[in-house]
């Protein structure tokens, strides 16, 4: 008589054939890492490569000067402590300078290195000094592999690949083959046109992803947090307006909320504007976007047919929204005013000659909500292509304040 099991079909997890799979699984997790590291320590090689070309570092042995030679992957390993004969293995990106004179070699660890604070110490002049401080542009988005489009990864690599930075993907995974599908996934993705970044997985995941995603904005200093808030996609509505609230309330980031439709060419974008200071934010986004991608921008404003102003009032509000945006000259667009009655209506009308709209977050969702009946909400849930509300980092009291006393 074989021995009781809840499941006749398992295997004694100490059997050999269990260990050895227990095995192949680790060494492909380190496999993946190790690749991880190899393609982060090639980018940050470029990276720092042509922001040091003319880096004067002194030689702390000679009056040479050090010099750039890359950015290279290292194992190293420490005794952990309090646990006698227990080794364990870190791993590390050094960046790594060579004197050109007597050979001497400096090695900083990446993720601290800040060639700024040296520049400064060793009294470069001030323009030099802001120069070697710009910080990267971090976009950040959450993934957990089963996605039935690439649109965030589209989104997050061709923005910051706009601006010179880095996508990177909160892990919300829930078990290893999901894991392994994310990161097979992210190997065999295609970047979208123009100038896309890298994209980087850090090695953690998460369980709580309001918190998560609030915690990982703020600890990496993001630029730009993508979430796809579509109705009956992955966060309930809900859900969705504690992640906004928690992000923006910090003012860690900028926030994109995606109604994601699909994103197979994006020849002409529009940008839907009553004014107010989330329409500037939706505006510089949706340049970043026409960059990449060549695409044409037409700023839309929908006024009142009963407003005897309304294309000089309309007109308005465009500039108003356009001000101080830095639009390359590159990058055609245009304003248009349209008279509507209703604006959720011709808004969304108009959105089906275009491949994408974005719309900047009503005035009144001051407290970082996306409510069912605002009026961004409606035209991002009722439009044919893939909608973007935007809702700016520092634009929450400031938009009260409008809705308020204007």
């Amino acid at each position: 008589m074989e021995p009781y099991s809840e499941n006749p079909h398992s295997e004694d997890p100490h059997s050999e054939k269990a260990v050895n799979d227990s095995d192949q699984a680790d060494l492909g997790q380190h496999r993946d890492l190790n690749q991880f590291l190899l393609r982060r320590a090639q980018w940050m090689s470029q990276k720092w490569g042509k922001r040091l070309d003319h880096f004067e570092l002194p030689c702390p042995l000679c009056k040479g000067e050090l010099q750039f030679q890359g950015v290279y992957h290292d194992h190293l390993y420490e005794f952990a402590e309090g646990e006698p004969g227990i080794v364990v293995e870190l791993d590390v990106l050094p960046v790594s300078f060579v004197c050109n004179r007597c050979g001497y070699t400096a090695e900083f660890d990446a993720d601290l290195f800040n060639p700024a604070f040296l520049a400064q110490l060793w009294g470069a002049d001030p323009e030099r000094v802001n120069e070697l401080a710009i910080r990267d542009y971090t976009v950040l988005f959450p993934l957990n592999g089963d996605e039935e489009s690439d649109t965030l990864l589209d989104l997050a690599t061709t923005v910051a690949g706009v601006q010179g930075g880095i996508a990177l993907v909160l892990n919300e995974t829930r078990s290893e083959a999901q894991e392994l599908i994310l990161r097979e996934k992210l190997q065999s993705y295609i970047p979208a046109p123009g100038n896309p970044s890298p994209v980087l997985l850090p090695q953690e995941s998460f369980k709580k992803l309001p918190d998560a995603l609030a915690e990982v904005a703020e600890r990496k200093e993001c630029d730009l947090l993508i979430i796809d808030a579509r109705e009956g996609g992955r966060y309930p509505q809900q859900e969705a307006g504690a992640i906004i609230k928690r992000v923006l309330k910090k003012s860690i980031c900028d926030v994109a909320v995606v109604h994601d439709r699909g994103l197979p060419h994006v020849n002409r974008i529009l940008v839907a504007t009553a004014g107010g200071p989330n329409a500037k934010t939706a505006a510089q986004l949706a340049v970043n976007l026409a960059t990449a991608y060549n695409a044409e921008i037409h700023f839309l404003n929908v006024t009142s047919p009963n407003d005897p102003d309304a294309k000089a009032e309309g007109q308005a509000r465009i500039a108003e929204t356009l001000h101080d945006v830095l639009i390359p000259d590159n990058v055609r667009f245009r304003g248009r005013v349209v008279l509507g009655a209703d604006p959720v209506q011709t808004i969304v009308r108009e959105a089906t000659q275009y491949d994408i709209l974005l719309i900047g977050d009503s005035p009144r969702d001051w407290r970082g909500k996306v409510p069912l009946d605002s009026i961004s909400a409606k035209i991002a849930r009722n439009c044919s292509p893939t909608a973007i509300i935007v809702l700016g980092r520092h634009n929450q009291i400031q938009s009260w304040l409008d809705w308020l006393f204007g």
